[in-house]
């Protein structure tokens, strides 16, 4: 007697690779291959690709309950080989606070992935070993445009907050890209004292407003300056970075430093701000009692971050 199927065992059959079929389809509509993904505006964790250089590159997003028209933005960068998910691991508080200050102020947090074969790292100005050579900043001002395009954020209020190789790559958007951004705050990340006309990265050349915060302590990059066997390259001093960042914002002999009235009461910190009258872009420089670490435990830096942006 022949093989056969009735009508009732094919539906059987093919409904769930029906089914198959049309959630592929579904994902592939959100997917880098079939272009750039929509912005989800429910409350919570998103995550998403674009493609940048024929590479799919990972980022995630953060919406508060309440997101306002013409929101701010805070990219948040990684520091080197945590990656997007390991930024915000319940120990790691200064990172997490951002999401309270997220509901509290209607703020987006935009958390790119960096690339790399094994580990995230990214394409800083520095020779970090193992990094490689890709594209970050462009991929970052791609980023940029796909949120100020799809979600309803203030393109002029994206700010950019970077930790260690994260802050290193903030003052590297900061340097090719300050039109993009209305400020930066870069933690634990002194600049290279490479930078030049002739160095993968120039001195910076248009003003934007930078907050810088180092370790006193910090044997990963040294407050003081010198090479730093971790980032294979000899970096300036925090106070140098700083004043990388006032003899471009400050037209002239730059006026008195003035102290941040949030920490003057806390011995374990001191912050300095640098007025930029002419361009509105100061420079603060925080400098605390610790090392490699954002200093969430002795101020509220990442609150002062965000009051810092907020000011612009």
């Amino acid at each position: 007697m022949p093989f056969s199927i009735g009508p009732h065992t094919w539906t059987r059959v093919l409904a769930p690779l029906l089914l198959v079929s049309v959630l592929s389809l579904g994902c592939d509509s959100t997917s880098s291959r079939s272009g750039p993904p929509p912005f989800d505006d429910s409350p919570g964790w998103h995550r998403g690709a674009i493609e940048h250089n024929n590479q799919s590159r990972a980022f995630k997003y953060y919406v508060p309950g309440d997101l306002p028209g013409d929101a701010p933005v805070v990219m948040a960068l990684h520091g080197a080989t945590i990656g997007m998910d390991g930024m915000f691991a319940r120990s790691r508080t200064g990172s997490r606070e951002w999401l309270e200050i997220a509901d509290e102020e209607g703020v987006l947090i935009l958390v790119p992935n960096a690339s790399h074969d094994v580990q995230p790292v990214w394409n800083d100005c520095t020779p970090l070993p193992t990094r490689g050579t890709p594209d970050d900043a462009g991929f970052l001002t791609a980023l940029t445009d796909w949120t100020t395009s799809r979600a309803d954020v203030d393109a002029d209020s994206v700010f950019v907050y970077g930790v260690s190789n994260g802050g290193q790559m903030a003052n590297r958007l900061a340097i090719e890209h300050p039109d993009r951004y209305a400020g930066f705050a870069a933690f634990i990340s002194n600049v290279t004292a490479s930078l030049g006309d002739d160095e993968e990265c120039p001195m910076p050349s248009a003003p934007i407003p930078a907050l810088i915060v180092s370790g006193k302590t910090d044997a990963t990059t040294p407050f003081e300056g010198g090479f730093a066997p971790d980032w294979g390259d000899t970096l300036r001093s925090a106070p140098a970075t700083r004043d990388v960042w006032v003899d471009n914002n400050i037209q002239g002999d730059p006026p008195p430093r003035q102290t941040n009235q949030n920490t003057e009461d806390n011995s374990a910190v001191s912050c300095e701000i640098t007025p930029a009258p002419q361009t509105g872009a100061d420079v603060q420089l925080c400098a605390f009692d610790g090392g490699h670490t954002v200093p969430a435990g002795l101020f509220e830096s990442t609150r002062l971050t965000w009051r810092f942006f907020r000011g612009r």
